[in-house]
């Protein structure tokens, strides 16, 4: 981002007494960035915060003065995401936006804007070709959702990104559950603790079949009512014998060349399992 855009930004939110947040993700150089805020046009000096270098104390006394307003910019890392309602703060801006998640950054943005004043959020990104795909595409996402209420669309897409899933037994947050189905996923992941267990593993199968016809078998088909009520169950008429759904050969044998209806009948008799 060009100086003159953040030199603009900073100018315009301490004209209206507010405050500015910069999240600068990094150890490394928050001193620098604290410099820098302030020469781009605080009258007062930026102060770094939430970094390994300040202890307990420091931090508190810090914080408690930007609060008072002794201080213009406060300069953090991520910290700051979640616990903040500064009333006064209503700009913020992030360095290096593109290391940050969708989720997290849009944490970010939700630290302003949180009072009558409206909120401001700046990021601040590489050229685009140096960007990784899914670097790109969270900013954009962040560019369309501003909208009040918009946490559900940036979960949904944040997910979708990410990969639905995780590894449950493991430091994964991320994985291929979508690739599977949710419900197949958490069969394998049952069998596979069984397996662990050292407990049996059983697989039951429930398969259902559709057809876009009944099959039914009229009355006058077979000779008695006796085979009849077989075909129709798909099972001998003897009481407690063993399943044996009857074959279109077997018809006719019993009783002569069968139907359409009721080759209908046996074949579907014959894939119920």
């Amino acid at each position: 981002m060009d100086d003159a855009v953040l030199r603009e930004s900073i100018r315009r939110e301490l004209g209206r007494g507010g405050q500015i947040f910069y999240v600068y993700n990094r150890v490394e150089g928050i001193y620098e960035r604290a410099a820098k805020g302030a020469e781009l046009g605080s009258p007062r000096r930026a102060s770094p915060w939430g970094t390994v270098r300040l202890g307990e104390a420091a931090l508190e006394q810090t914080m408690f003065d930007f609060i008072e307003g002794r201080y213009d910019i406060l300069v953090s890392t991520a910290i700051i995401e979640s616990g903040l309602d500064i009333p006064r703060a209503n700009t913020i801006i992030i360095d290096r936006a593109d290391m940050f998640g969708l989720s997290q950054l849009y944490q970010l943005s939700g630290r302003v804007g949180r009072s009558k004043d409206r909120g401001y959020c700046y990021l601040i990104v590489p050229p685009p070709s140096t960007m990784t795909d899914e670097a790109r595409a969270r900013i954009e996402a962040l560019e369309q959702h501003t909208d009040l209420g918009s946490g559900f669309q940036i979960a949904s897409l944040d997910l979708e990104l990410r990969g639905a899933g995780g590894d449950l037994l493991s430091g994964e947050q991320s994985g291929n559950v979508a690739s599977v189905g949710f419900d197949l996923y958490c069969q394998m992941l049952q069998e596979a603790v069984h397996e662990l267990r050292g407990e049996p593993i059983v697989t039951k199968w429930s398969p259902r079949l559709s057809s876009t016809s009944r099959p039914s078998c009229r009355s006058n088909t077979s000779p008695t009512s006796a085979c009849g009520s077989a075909c129709t169950s798909g099972s001998p008429a003897r009481k407690g014998s063993k399943r044996s759904p009857i074959s279109p050969r077997r018809w006719k044998i019993r009783f002569g060349p069968p139907s359409g209806e009721a080759c209908q009948l046996c074949t579907s008799c014959a894939s119920r399992p």
